[in-house]
């Protein structure tokens, strides 16, 4: 950060030019970025960022096949590995290094959620599909709904930049006899021929949970690939807590102490990944009393146990 940044700031502000205030604070982040201190960006990013869009969903309005995505404002409950791994991601995507990017993991391991975040941090619209809808039992009409989809991205506009999420492209390695296993090697063709050919100002994020399986030649695409099975216990735990103490304030509850949270959620025999862990806390709270301290840790022994537990508060 330069002098002349700090003058901005104090002008823009002054002058009640937020617009102008806003790109002088990414401006910041990003330069913080390049020039490796990865978590005082992204605190600035989080700090800052209203979570509304750059764009509004009417200007994507009338597209067949591409969803306009609405970025809610959350913090990144990731470990430290999978958050610096996203940090690094999107600033080689901020300098236009790489434009394909390819999330795997388990279900509820935050890959869609992580997208979201990059498109906060690179500023962009986010737009996106679940893939497997692209697919028809005809596989001439899923060449069709392929091409279409892609042609349809090419045709965006670009300006603020753009990122697609093609999310769950699991359809492709879910059959496995040898006539559906040919045809997908021809759809596997055609995308690959098109990640080719894209353009270099849309990004694209795909997300799988089938890593292993998908085919060699697709992945060798992809400019990164982001593994989002790497959390500890520990690291559900803590999840668990900010996802508590977070929804607890949204719905008024009066406190609970997240230490009788951490040891509720411990009593998973495998803890589930944060996904599942805020449905069963979001619930927990939702239909408990909000009066009541007591209320809502028992339900969420409840729904985490499948039985009720005399717990000793």
């Amino acid at each position: 950060m330069k002098k002349a940044n700090i003058i901005n700031l104090i002008r823009y502000h002054i002058n009640k030019e937020d617009l102008a205030f806003e790109n002088e604070v990414y401006l910041i982040a990003n330069d913080f970025l390049k020039n490796g201190d990865d978590k005082l960006a992204l605190y600035i990013w989080n700090l800052y960022s209203k979570g509304d869009q750059f764009t509004t969903w009417f200007e994507y309005d009338g597209l067949k096949w591409l969803k306009w995505i609405s970025i809610e404002k959350k913090p990144l409950l990731f470990p430290d590995e999978i958050r610096n791994n996203i940090v690094k991601t999107a600033n080689i995507l901020i300098e236009k290094k790489a434009n394909k990017v390819l999330f795997t993991g388990s279900p509820g391991t935050g890959k869609s959620k992580a997208a979201e975040q990059i498109a906060r941090m690179l500023r962009s619209d986010l737009l996106g599909i679940n893939f497997s809808v692209v697919f028809d039992d005809d596989i001439k009409q899923t060449q069709k709904n392929i091409i279409e989809l892609f042609d349809e991205i090419n045709s965006l506009p670009t300006r603020n930049g753009l990122i697609i999420l093609l999310d769950d492209i699991d359809k492709l390695v879910l059959n496995k006899n040898a006539t559906k296993l040919k045809q997908m090697k021809k759809i596997i063709s055609i995308i690959s021929k098109y990640l080719d050919s894209l353009s270099r100002e849309v990004i694209i994020i795909v997300t799988t949970k089938l890593y292993e399986f998908l085919d060699r030649d697709l992945i060798k695409k992809f400019d990164s690939v982001i593994n989002f099975d790497n959390y500890s216990d520990d690291d559900l735990l803590d999840i668990a807590e900010i996802l508590f103490d977070n929804y607890a304030k949204k719905l008024n509850h009066i406190g609970s102490d997240t230490k009788i949270v951490r040891k509720i959620i411990s009593l998973y025999k495998e803890i589930p990944y944060p996904g599942v862990l805020e449905n069963v806390i979001k619930l927990s709270l939702a239909f408990s009393d909000p009066k009541n301290e007591y209320d809502c840790i028992r339900k969420l022994c409840r729904n985490v146990t499948k039985k009720d537990i005399d717990l000793k508060l």
